[in-house]
């Protein structure tokens, strides 16, 4: 199956590109992209970055326009993830 990822602000300049298409497993979780495919089409270094930038809170992942509970989601065929820096500012 084929999920869609944008890489928003900071995180786009990270990965070198706006957006991109991966093609994986069907049933795979937001996590198993993350650990598992991601590195794969983006490189261990520039992965990691993102991943760390994930679990301490800096990046939100977003499914379809919306925040998931947990990065055990069930992504499906089509699936649109948006890599967000979390909004602040006064």
């Amino acid at each position: 199956m084929k999920i869609y990822i944008e890489f928003l602000s900071w995180a786009s300049l990270k990965t070198g590109r706006s957006w991109m298409w991966l093609e994986v497993p069907g049933g795979i979780k937001v996590r198993d992209l993350l650990l598992k495919e991601l590195p794969n089409a983006l490189g261990q270094d520039v992965a990691k970055v993102i991943i760390d930038s994930i679990l301490n809170g800096t990046l939100v992942v977003l499914v379809n326009g919306y925040a998931i509970p947990s990065l055990d989601y069930d992504l499906n065929d089509g699936d649109k993830i948006y890599l967000q820096p979390l909004a602040a500012g006064g």
